[in-house]
């Protein structure tokens, strides 16, 4: 694996006090193992093509917005960040969701080890198991909401696959005529809609889906910060205090912005013809859980799989710059707390660390969460 960085005055001057207008300008959180790129966000560029926002590396304010090209300016990238790179270039639209296909299919190729390719064939299949399961709950609310009540009729949740499947196309012939479309157009656009609210959660498996799960897993680090907190001495807790503070400040953001996405699944009618007229402007609506959250999962993992080659005070530190900024169209009514990339106990926590151990670190990471950690 390559090490160090290179000359820090190539580099642009930091912008500090950065913080962008919104989710696209922000950027999304690439599962880089290269220690200088923990943290950076990939967005496009305004000229064409790509570029990165990364954390100042000092831990102070600011960020820099360099094209990958300026990239060796500040470190020597690792083989399998180049090739995570390469991915995302062909990536027509920047988003969660792309960047985790692009980071399973790099895992798969077993640039981050052996056991990170395994992991990435492993979440493969439950995500082509989780697409039939989101598909069928979606035919199974469609039945629900379309089909007139009658007494003795087999309730959608208890058919056979293929009784399901007849009566959720009877619904979609009965929708034709409306939307102009023909049964297999929309049962097409059905499909599109399934795999767009899979992870936000449908019917019966909206809990196990990937968002409520990561909303789970955001409200778990919260409490475990706090008790952390006040099991450590006086002064001890400030790192985890200010991480505590986004982390709750960040959950009634998220937890809206899904409760949201799901009230669209309350009449499919109304959605599959906002989907045939506009399936950007849907995919907005149903997206800002994912992009609110984007960049949160590094860090509980970070906070749930302690490393003995790094000190917890170090793993904090690290916690708090990777918090990620929340744009001025995300705030809503309310402020989350702007947090200082600076840890004023463990300066330079990085330069303590030998480069290999970091990237060893990053590489678990990467089995743990094969799609991110993002």
């Amino acid at each position: 694996m390559p090490s160090g960085a290179g000359p820090a005055a190539a580099l642009p001057r930091p912008i500090e006090g950065w913080q962008p207008a919104s989710f696209l300008e922000r950027g999304v959180a690439v599962p880089f193992t290269t220690p200088q790129l923990a943290g950076a966000r990939l967005r496009a560029s305004e000229r064409g093509g790509l570029e990165l926002v990364v954390p100042n590396i000092s831990g102070a304010l600011g960020v820099y917005i360099l094209p990958w090209e300026g990239v060796p300016a500040l470190c020597s990238p690792t083989l399998h960040d180049r090739r995570l790179t390469e991915r995302l270039a062909a990536v027509r639209r920047v988003s969660p969701a792309a960047v985790r296909q692009a980071a399973r299919d790099v895992a798969a190729e077993g640039l981050a080890g052996r056991e990170a390719a395994a992991a990435a064939a492993a979440a493969r299949l439950r995500a082509e198991e989780q697409r039939r399961l989101a598909n069928y709950e979606m035919l199974v609310l469609l039945v629900q909401q379309t089909e007139p009540q009658e007494p003795g009729r087999v309730p959608p949740e208890q058919e056979a696959r293929a009784a399901l499947e007849q009566r959720a196309r009877a619904a979609l012939t009965g929708l034709a005529p409306r939307f102009g479309r023909s049964t297999e157009a929309l049962t097409i656009m059905l499909e599109e809609l399934a795999a767009l609210f899979g992870p936000i959660g449908i019917g019966r498996q909206a809990a196990a889906a990937r968002l409520p799960l990561a909303m789970a897993g955001l409200a778990a680090l919260a409490d475990g910060l706090r008790v952390w907190q006040e099991q450590a001495g006086a002064g001890d807790g400030v790192d985890a205090a200010r991480v505590e503070a986004a982390a709750r400040a960040m959950l009634p953001l998220a937890a809206a912005a899904l409760a949201e996405a799901q009230a669209l699944l309350d009449n499919l009618p109304a959605l599959l013809r906002d989907w045939a007229a506009d399936p950007a402007a849907v995919t907005r609506r149903a997206g800002e859980a994912d992009w609110l959250l984007d960049g949160w999962q590094r860090i509980c993992l970070l906070w749930q799989h302690d490393d003995e080659r790094i000190s917890r005070a170090a793993t904090l530190a690290e916690m708090v710059e990777l918090v990620p900024v929340l744009p001025r169209a995300g705030v809503g009514d309310g402020a989350a707390p702007r947090l200082c990339r600076r840890s004023p106990r463990v300066e330079g926590w990085r330069s303590a660390l030998a480069f290999q151990d970091l990237v060893a670190r990053n590489e678990m990471l990467r089995t743990l969460a094969p799609d991110g950690p993002g």
